[in-house]
């Protein structure tokens, strides 16, 4: 394992609070490591441990100062008879289950070994656990089975009591034993209640129903009636939305007429980038690995903030620019930055390699915050799938990513983001729309797009989509080197390349027609020109309406004959 790969999931780490220490394969902290209980390692600490340890594992220390308390089951033990949290597998072949350290907790809670079972370990003040993706001695890797970017579990007020090994203050307990039928419905809303307030939205469905049917199953006796169940979810869960969304007023059912319409007067489009990127909008940038999708939007970036034409062609709005970069670490960002020649300025901000899923509300509501603090014309996502935890084929969970993303747009501001194309199945081309990887929504949910395709250091731009306006035709970049010795991206015109493969095809089949003794079927044509079928019948269809072909007959089936116009001479001929 490389040490960047090493050095960015320590960041990832960082950035969602744990306290960072560099461990080695045999489990042992490579540094004196107690202050970092106390305080947390800064990015540029870590940055120097990748260094000087090459090898080095991940740790995190748990307790206070991350806000964890984790369990530690080792090989043999099991994992069945705690509520389900963040959980990795650890290279000794156990599990480590990360709870939220209580906020409003007294004291510490420590270490201890064995109370809770035989193979089970905690670990909280003044511990520290091994972190994914390190490796353990045996050569098996750590590694995640539920993220923490998901969401930490509350650690249950009974679980906490068995560690502590004496009476807590009181507090609300999770339900213990079971539930008699005259307290089903009100326990149930209990746990429903507060499993609801501490986990994501887009995981009430799936991690809060599940949940709720456990409890159902092993706490309530007899279990509550899956449909009365059911009833139960829905109505917390209408209460927490409610509660989240600061009971926003409903929606206004008042509709308008076709005479308010055109009464009505409509702002001329404004422009982050004239004709490709429009304000108020989302826009997505698409192409294959390696395309220089990044480097583009770099580009861009620097363009707006300092107030350049794109591409020493597209006028730009001057403009702050923040780029939220979960793909590359913010040395590679420096050195494409300065590669490129783009001046100094306080203009463009990052968040690099921060763990940000804009599908994660508490992610989404600081990200929020960030942008209006800071006002950026333009938001860069690199990339789609880093941004958000969803399955990228799935049209209900690419459904939240949109709208979380569509509360960062504003009239005065548009998202841009990276996404990529699936790798290339079978013999035929797609379009560039039906290339990209994931559930068609993805195309469907932006309001423009363009894609890009890499020839060496020349580019193809095509966009497939403007709402606003008609999309352009494909048009060529270039990597074109300066005096500086700098690479910048320059407009090289619109690509003609399949217009002239059409003016082509049209001189082909007017040739072999000229040199046939009668008139021929399309299938007849196919055996003397070099073109697919769909291209052919295309052509055949613009000479026809350019009067450079006419039907001589209809055949049998239907089958129509081409042939050449006769030239006015050889009518005249023919008629003496």
């Amino acid at each position: 394992m490389d040490n960047e790969t090493i050095f960015n999931q320590a960041l990832r780490y960082h950035a969602l609070g744990f306290s960072i220490i560099p461990v080695g394969q045999d489990k042992k902290p490579l540094i004196k490591w107690r202050q970092y209980q106390e305080k947390k390692a800064t990015p540029q600490e870590i940055e120097e441990w990748t260094i000087q340890f090459p090898k080095m594992n991940i740790g995190a220390v748990t307790g206070k100062v991350s806000g964890i308390v984790v369990i530690d089951v080792e090989n043999g033990g099991s994992i069945d008879n705690f509520p389900a949290t963040t959980t990795s597998r650890t290279g000794g072949l156990g599990w480590h289950l990360f709870y939220k350290y209580p906020a409003d907790f007294k004291g510490l809670i420590p270490n201890s070994t064995k109370k809770l079972g035989e193979f089970i370990d905690v670990r909280a003040d003044g511990g520290y656990v091994v972190l994914p993706p390190s490796v353990h001695a045996s050569g098996n890797s750590y590694e995640w089975i539920t993220p923490p970017e998901n969401g930490l579990t509350e650690i249950p007020a009974d679980l906490l009591e068995k560690i502590m090994g004496k009476d807590l203050p009181q507090q609300e307990m999770l339900n213990d034993g079971d539930v008699p039928e005259g307290m089903r419905n009100s326990e149930a809303t209990k746990f429903v209640g507060r499993l609801l307030h501490y986990i994501p939205k887009d995981l009430w469905d799936t991690a809060g129903w599940g949940s709720l049917k456990e409890w159902n199953s092993t706490r309530a006796n007899p279990p509550l009636l899956e449909g009365e169940l059911k009833t139960i979810f829905a109505s917390i869960k209408n209460r927490e939305s409610s509660n989240r969304s600061g009971n926003a007023e409903p929606t206004n059912f008042t509709p308008f007429t076709l005479d308010d319409l055109y009464g009505e007067e409509f702002p001329a489009v404004r422009w982050v980038v004239k004709d490709l990127v429009p304000l108020g909008t989302i826009t997505a940038l698409t192409g294959d690995s390696n395309s220089y999708k990044t480097f583009l939007t770099q580009s861009m970036a620097g363009d707006v903030a300092l107030g350049n034409q794109f591409l020493k062609h597209f006028p730009t709005t001057k403009g702050k620019v923040l780029i939220v970069d979960e793909e590359n670490h913010r040395m590679h960002i420096k050195d494409r930055f300065k590669q490129m020649g783009i001046s100094p300025t306080k203009d463009i901000l990052f968040l690099s390699l921060r763990g940000v899923k804009i599908d994660n509300e508490y992610h989404l509501q600081h990200l929020k915050e960030l942008i209006e603090k800071e006002k950026p014309i333009l938001v860069i996502l690199d990339s789609l799938v880093r941004l958000h935890s969803g399955e990228e084929n799935s049209a209900t969970e690419m459904a939240v990513a949109f709208s979380a993303m569509k509360q960062l747009v504003a009239e005065d501001r548009a998202i841009l983001f990276i996404h990529h194309h699936r790798k290339p199945q079978g013999f035929g081309k797609k379009s560039n729309s039906q290339s990209i990887r994931g559930s068609s929504d993805i195309i469907a949910a932006v309001d423009s797009h363009m894609a890009i395709d890499r020839k060496e250091t020349e580019f193809t731009i095509t966009q497939t989509k403007m709402r606003l306006q008609p999309e352009l035709k494909p048009f060529k970049v270039a990597l074109v080197p300066t005096p500086e010795e700098n690479l910048v991206f320059s407009y090289q015109g619109e690509d003609t390349s399949e217009e002239d493969k059409m003016q082509e095809a049209y001189e082909e089949i007017k040739a072999v027609l000229a040199n046939a003794t009668e008139p021929l079927t399309i299938d007849m044509l196919a055996e003397e020109v070099e073109l697919p079928m769909a291209k052919l019948r295309q052509a055949i269809k613009d000479l026809l309406k350019s009067k450079d072909l006419i039907i001589a007959k209809v055949g049998a089936h239907g089958a129509y004959f081409y042939e050449l116009p006769q030239l006015e001479s050889e009518s005249v001929s023919d008629t003496i």
